[in-house]
């Protein structure tokens, strides 16, 4: 609970939001509290948080964010190539710091064997990352899987409706940001054929959130609150 912007920057900063490597017990948890406290932190001071407020951990959406004239379902979901995945996870268990050179990835499975996986989780490039503007496209594409996926979780029976219903997007990809990327997801949206039933869809990346809904979007700067705070870096 929170009775205003500091309030709730105060409550959120105590709050250790650091995120465990994949060996050392990470956890659904830890996947949504990284997105949503950043969140609050970012958008705490605008039109979007009346106060006072209340934010709810929930299973069916994950959170409810409980204002004075409505409440908010908000549903979280990671963007992770499942490849990539695996390639962070080995990278943690061969405690390599090399960077990770990666190749286009398939949206929602892997593809790459055992050996692709270690040679890539210790530093050996598997295909120069810079293809024109088809990472644009692979970030596209890979955030609308996401919503297409919490698009029918949302139409299941179980899943609870409010006055307004979010959608929160951690983009863990790794790609770096472009607006022509996120321009081209707009587009991408607008012409679906599968109603967006969100009112907002808002992705976390890197340094900033963009926040989408029927008719526009715009960019917002990441208010990382615990940057400072040396127990309680975030890093994922």
């Amino acid at each position: 609970m929170a009775n205003s912007p500091i309030d709730l920057l105060d409550k959120l900063k105590a709050i250790d939001i650091t995120v465990p490597s994949c060996n050392e017990g990470r956890t659904k948890n830890h996947r949504e509290y990284w997105p949503i406290c950043r969140f609050l932190a970012t958008y705490a001071d605008t039109e979007f948080i009346q106060y006072p407020m209340r934010v709810k951990k929930g299973e069916r959406p994950d959170f409810q964010l409980c204002l004075q004239s409505k409440h908010i379902g908000i549903e979280i979901i990671e963007a992770i190539f499942p490849d990539l995945a695996r390639v962070n996870k080995r990278s943690d268990e061969l405690k390599s710091n090399k960077p990770i050179f990666v190749r286009r990835y398939k949206m929602d499975k892997s593809q790459m064997s055992r050996n692709e996986i270690d040679k890539i989780a210790n530093g050996v490039p598997s295909q120069d990352p810079d293809i024109n503007d088809a990472w644009a496209k692979d970030w596209a594409q890979k955030m609308e899987f996401c919503i297409i996926k919490k698009i029918d979780k949302f139409s299941s029976p179980g899943f609870e409706k409010f006055e307004s219903n979010w959608l929160l997007i951690y983009d863990n990809l790794g790609l770096m940001p472009q607006e022509t990327k996120v321009d081209y997801l707009f587009q991408r949206l607008v012409k679906t054929d599968v109603p967006v039933p969100f009112d907002f869809v808002f992705i976390e990346s890197q340094s900033l959130v963009w926040q989408f809904n029927k008719t526009n979007y715009c960019s917002i700067q990441i208010n990382n609150i615990w940057k400072n705070n040396k127990n309680q870096e975030p890093s994922l």
